[in-house]
């Protein structure tokens, strides 16, 4: 049982606010992920993949791209810093994934969820 209390505000910066309880996080290279996700058995896995976009409208062909070449579909994708505003957020479509946008009040989007 977890003694701490789970109390998020919406606005904390998520580099410098760590939560993990559980365990330290696997980091993998291209390969290195691919190698181990064929080694899964497809569906019976729930996974995320996190991005810190750091500019997504930058960024987005590689993003993108890059989620292509990873060979997992993933439950979850998570991209920080997106750095994105009402007008650009129809253009953040990712085929195969439902898009949820988290706008902080009177700033640029810094969170989406797919």
């Amino acid at each position: 049982m977890m003694s701490k209390s789970l109390n998020f505000d919406k606005d904390l910066d998520p580099s410098r606010n760590c939560l993990n309880l559980y365990r330290a996080s696997n980091y993998h290279t291209e390969d290195s992920f691919n190698s181990l996700s064929c080694q899964l058995k497809p569906g019976n896995n729930f996974s995320i993949l996190h991005i810190n976009a750091r500019s997504l409208v930058k960024h987005y062909d590689e993003t993108c791209n890059l989620i292509r070449r990873l060979h997992h579909k993933f439950s979850v994708i998570a991209i920080t810093e997106t750095w994105t505003d009402k007008n650009s957020e129809e253009l953040m479509d990712i085929d195969g994934y439902n898009k949820l946008m988290e706008h902080r009040e009177n700033k640029k989007v810094e969170e989406l969820h797919y």
